[in-house]
């Protein structure tokens, strides 16, 4: 990959929260710091918090995501917090759905079995099989997946046939859900947001003994004159990543029913990002969309975590992914912010960047 295929992007998001009452004690864990991957850098990257916090500690999760765990001890009614961050990534390898292996196949590798001595791809894919509390094992789901997922058929071209049922049956309703609502209910009633599209294609594909994660980050675009901005865009977005033994992990978008695909397959003047995992490719790219996660002074807890790792799609759109990496979103219960908001700006070239997403 030469350096004139890089894309460089400035990322901006800004969370705020404002109390009705002083709050004497804040405990927040902040998922906003991108993942240093293969195809993903972060050149500059701060966090401004407001009031200044008494104790800052900066870790990694048991999924490789930075994390920054902080600690108010004092009253404040205010708490503001903004992520600044330069980032370059690269084009992801292009992949012929036709010619990955059939999904059956995939499915056995993943599977124990006695004697079994998996690669450490293979080992970490595992983690990702399992139900979760907002990811579900069923037969229904099985069921559902059936006509896409027929004997023999590559594994990528059945994800890519699921990926479009998902987005032609359910319907993008700001209204519909929220943070809590199980996937089942989802299903039943076929209305929601990216994170319910991306929880319930998880579900789907782990129902069938797959490995699949969620993703969090931004999506960013330029659309054609007259045509709508993708669902999701200029905010924080949520997508799966399905692992495909020789390739690794593959990103879709079944609220925007888009696959990551090289630059070469882009419009020139779009940029889709995301994160959750990845401001670069690889969190476990789970679910969770920017998250900030707060602690009131009782038990509270809410916002979001981000992260993330912008990548570029086919027509014209870069994902930019979480910074985490997670087996399924987790998402707070109570306070949420007032306003949270992403700006991003790319100059005369386009980039994405990537987050990750926590268990």
């Amino acid at each position: 990959m030469s350096q004139n295929d890089a894309r460089r992007y400035r990322v901006e998001h800004h969370t705020a929260y404002r109390y009705s009452e002083p709050v004497l004690l804040s405990h927040q864990q902040l998922h906003l710091t991108p993942r240093a991957l293969a195809r993903q850098r972060s050149q500059t990257h701060e966090i401004v918090i407001t009031p200044a916090p008494t104790l800052r500690h900066e870790i990694t999760d048991a999924f490789g995501n930075p994390l920054i765990e902080i600690a108010i001890e004092s009253a404040h009614s205010t708490l503001e917090i903004v992520a600044r961050t330069n980032v370059e990534t690269t084009a992801a390898t292009p992949i012929e759905p036709l010619q990955t292996p059939a999904w059956e196949t995939v499915r056995d590798v993943l599977r124990y079995r006695a004697g079994w001595r998996p690669d450490p791809a293979i080992l970490e894919a595992t983690q990702f099989l399992f139900e979760s509390p907002h990811a579900r094992v069923k037969r229904d789901l099985r069921g559902y997946t059936g006509d896409c997922f027929k004997p023999n058929r590559p594994i990528v071209e059945a994800a890519l046939a699921l990926m479009a049922k998902i987005h032609s049956e359910f319907k993008f309703d700001p209204a519909a859900t929220t943070v809590t609502t199980p996937v089942m209910k989802f299903f039943a009633q076929k209305r929601g947001v990216c994170q319910d599209f991306a929880h319930f294609m998880i579900s789907c594909l782990r129902s069938n003994g797959l490995a699949a994660r969620y993703v969090s980050g931004y999506l960013l675009t330029r659309p054609a004159p007259g045509r709508p901005r993708r669902v999701g865009a200029d905010v924080s977005h949520a997508w799966v990543s399905l692992f495909v033994p020789g390739n690794g992990w593959i990103d879709l978008d079944p609220t925007n029913n888009l696959m990551d695909r090289p630059r070469s397959d882009q419009q020139p003047d779009s940029v889709v990002g995301a994160h959750h995992h990845r401001l670069g490719s690889r969190f476990l790219r789970h679910h969770a969309a920017a998250r900030c996660h707060q602690r009131r002074r009782h038990s509270n807890s809410g916002g979001k975590s981000d992260r993330g790792t912008y990548r570029e799609c086919r027509n014209g759109i870069v994902f930019v992914g979480a910074q985490f990496i997670a087996p399924c979103s987790c998402h707070g219960k109570s306070a949420r912010p007032e306003r949270s908001i992403m700006r991003a700006t790319t100059g005369a070239r386009l980039a994405a960047v990537r987050k990750y997403p926590c268990p």
